[in-house]
């Protein structure tokens, strides 16, 4: 039989039970209306600026090795972009079927074009009107050759027809300075190998009409072509078919060994040399020019 006590025991138990659980369920609503009220807030923050300040300077730390005990850094070449204006965008490889890299395969670069004088030139002279005294360098062979005018050198190919002194005016030093006169000796040459006829001066050079050319080529040798010569390397032979001296231009025509095509170019000269520059230098072509040694 059921007693009074045990009765009163079991429904505190039950009493107790249910309190706990309405608390539970109390404290849940509460953190859950807390974090949806949390969540709806609209919050700033501030982002505050600080400079690093320091007194030492700062060092970088050497590049360790990566790729051998000599390794420093890799070099990185970037790609080649091309824009194309008519689509506005950007692309690694060419926009437009024309737009590649040319290749220049001429194998000789024009160094120069160089004057060439005549092989022979007026060194020097003494006498006096009809009883001179010539003196002429063989650029040939870089020997003196004495004669007077009639003479015949049959053995140089020459014949030495006129001489005369000058008497001409000399570059004035400056302004309101006294006009000075020089007295130039000429000697007109006649040449028994190419029927042409020579004015030489003293102490200035006479140039031929033809000229030659210099070149570089790809190895980086220095060759010296006249018209009508020819360099040829394993791919292709390079033809001078004119040098122009007074526009600074030569004409080279290629010819590959293999396909037999033809190209002519007008090279011009890295450096031109000015024939003036020439005259009225030392007394022998052979010479230094004036400050060298």
């Amino acid at each position: 039989m059921v007693t009074i006590e045990k009765l009163l025991a079991l429904v505190g138990a039950l009493l107790l039970i249910g309190a706990i659980v309405w608390a539970s369920i109390s404290d849940l609503g509460r953190d859950g209306h807390h974090a949806n009220s949390v969540s709806g807030l609209d919050q700033e923050f501030a982002v505050e600026l600080t400079s690093l300040t320091t007194d030492k300077p700062f060092e970088w730390r050497k590049p360790t090795p990566q790729g051998g005990a000599n390794w420093i850094f890799d070099i990185f070449t970037p790609p080649v972009i091309y824009y194309d204006p008519e689509t506005k965008t950007f692309t690694v490889t060419p926009p437009f079927p024309n737009a590649v890299a040319s290749i220049d395969a001429y194998e000789i670069e024009l160094i120069r074009i160089v004057p060439r004088p005549y092989r022979f030139q007026l060194v020097s002279y003494a006498g006096a009107a009809g009883n001179y005294l010539l003196t002429l360098e063989d650029l040939e062979n870089g020997k003196d050759v004495f004669c007077a005018p009639g003479d015949r050198v049959v053995e140089l190919g020459i014949r030495i027809s006129d001489f005369q002194e000058k008497r001409v005016v000399a570059e004035a030093a400056g302004e309101g300075a006294t006009e000075a006169f020089d007295l130039v000796g000429e000697v007109i040459v006649e040449d028994l190998k190419s029927g042409n006829t020579y004015r030489l001066k003293h102490n200035d050079v006479t140039f031929l009409d033809e000229s030659d050319a210099e070149f570089r080529t790809s190895s980086g040798q220095l060759i010296t072509l006249s018209k009508g010569d020819s360099w040829s390397s394993d791919d292709a032979t390079y033809f001078v078919s004119s040098i122009r001296l007074d526009e600074g231009l030569v004409e080279v025509e290629k010819m590959l060994t293999d396909a037999g095509d033809k190209e002519v170019r007008l090279l011009n000269p890295v450096s031109q040399l000015n024939p003036l520059n020439q005259s009225n230098r030392n007394s022998r072509l052979s010479d230094s020019a004036p400050g060298t040694f």
